[in-house]
């Protein structure tokens, strides 16, 4: 909103050092668009309602680590990658977020159900999305936990193709989810929003 104002090329914000986002990962391409008309980083937290802060960027990190993963744990948190029997996956492989530290709550008010639902008896919170590591330890998110497309028996995760379809200069916004099918059980459905006056086609998306 602040780049698309009509009155933002009248201010002069040669003092923006970087600005810190929370909350939903941003798409690539607008994270590139902000940053060459705001002439700073933009810098992405990962977080929950109830945990906090989990992992944060710096501005000093890469375009690379910027763009594509929220970073790294913070100081005191501890962060692992699970499969559905709570063990750990191996790096490079998905697996849902759990973590644990000094930024969580510990637990929900007079609802021990929830409570116990949400962390178990070590500490580590479950928080329904799913991600990756890099070799340098940055998490990557690909998803919620919820949201997977099970296609044929396997696992899609519309955030990936999402991330994929947007880094085309003709799409503005995208949204992947499922479709029920009679054979695959589910199939994966885009909604591509193309920018004002450029051209996608549909062989582009599939390509």
């Amino acid at each position: 909103m602040i780049i698309g104002h009509p009155a933002f090329s009248r201010y002069n914000i040669r003092s923006l050092r970087y600005i810190m986002c929370v909350g939903d990962f941003l798409p690539y391409q607008l994270i590139q668009e902000a940053e060459a008309k705001l002439g700073c980083p933009i810098v992405q937290g990962y977080g929950a309602m109830d945990f906090g802060n989990v992992t944060q960027q710096t501005p000093f990190n890469s375009p690379q680590v910027r763009y594509v993963t929220v970073g790294r744990p913070i100081e005191g948190n501890e962060v692992r990658l699970v499969d559905d029997l709570g063990k750990d996956v191996k790096r490079g492989e998905v697996g849902e977020v759990v973590a644990r530290g000094p930024a969580t709550v510990s637990g929900f008010y007079k609802d021990p159900e929830s409570t116990y639902k949400a962390w178990d008896k070590e500490g580590w919170c479950r928080l329904g999305d799913l991600g990756k590591f890099d070799e340098a330890g940055n998490l990557i998110l690909v998803g919620r936990k919820k949201d997977i497309i099970i296609r044929g028996g396997q696992n899609i995760y519309p955030a990936e193709i999402e991330d994929l379809l947007i880094t085309n200069p003709g799409v503005s916004n995208v949204a992947v989810v499922g479709m029920p099918d009679s054979i695959m059980g589910e199939r994966a459905c885009a909604y591509v929003q193309p920018v004002p006056g450029m051209k996608f086609t549909f062989e582009e998306m599939l390509s």
